[in-house]
C-alpha cells in the first residue's frame, strides 16, 4: 500500500486504530497527527480518586483507547511524553494544582519556546517558562511538580516542585 493511498484513506475514514504505543509513535509523524489520532481514538474522564496512579506508557496508551477502562490526563501526559521523546523533542511531564483541582500536561520545547499538549489539543501560545504554562492551565495555580519515572519504585512519581513565585 503506498503512502498516498494511506493519506487518502485517512482523509476519508480517519486513522486506523493502532495495537501498540510503538505503532502509534512510528505511524504519526507530526504533533498534529498525534493529536488527530488522539481525538479519534482516545477517551478521557476526570479522575475519581484523590490520589493519581500514573501508568507506564504502553498501559496508558491501551487505557486511552479502551472504552471500558477509564483514562485521564495523566495517561495522555504519559503517552504524549513518550511520543515527544521518541521523536527527539525535549519534553517534561508536569502536574499543576489550584485550591480545588489538579491537571497534568506534557510540556515540550520547539526552538526557543515551550508549548504543551493537553489531552486533545495544544494551545498555540509560545511560552518562555514552565511557570507561564502552569498559570495558563490554572491562573490561580498553587502547586506544580514534575513527574518522572522512578526505576527504584518502578512507577511514575512526583519529583521536584516547580517554583510558582513571580519570575
Amino acid at each position: 500500500m503506498s503512502w498516498s493511498w494511506i493519506g487518502f484513506r485517512r482523509v476519508l475514514f480517519g486513522w486506523e486504530k493502532f495495537d501498540s504505543l510503538e505503532q502509534f509513535i512510528a505511524s504519526t509523524s507530526s504533533i498534529n497527527d498525534m493529536l488527530d489520532y488522539a481525538k479519534q481514538h482516545f477517551t478521557w474522564e476526570e479522575d475519581r480518586i484523590a490520589e493519581d496512579e500514573w501508568q507506564e506508557p504502553n498501559k496508558a496508551f491501551l487505557n486511552l483507547q479502551s472504552r471500558n477502562t477509564p483514562a485521564d490526563c495523566d495517561d495522555f501526559t504519559t503517552v504524549f511524553n513518550a511520543w515527544f521523546q521518541a521523536k527527539g523533542y525535549a519534553s517534561w511531564m508536569i502536574a499543576v494544582w489550584n485550591a480545588t483541582e489538579g491537571h497534568a500536561v506534557c510540556v515540550y520545547s520547539e526552538g526557543d519556546y515551550l508549548y504543551y499538549a493537553d489531552n486533545f489539543f495544544r494551545p498555540r501560545i509560545r511560552f518562555n517558562t514552565i511557570q507561564q504554562i502552569c498559570f495558563d492551565i490554572y491562573p490561580d495555580a498553587k502547586i506544580a511538580k514534575y513527574a518522572r519515572w522512578s526505576s527504584q519504585q518502578k512507577r511514575y512519581v512526583y519529583t521536584e516542585n516547580i517554583n510558582l513565585k513571580a519570575t
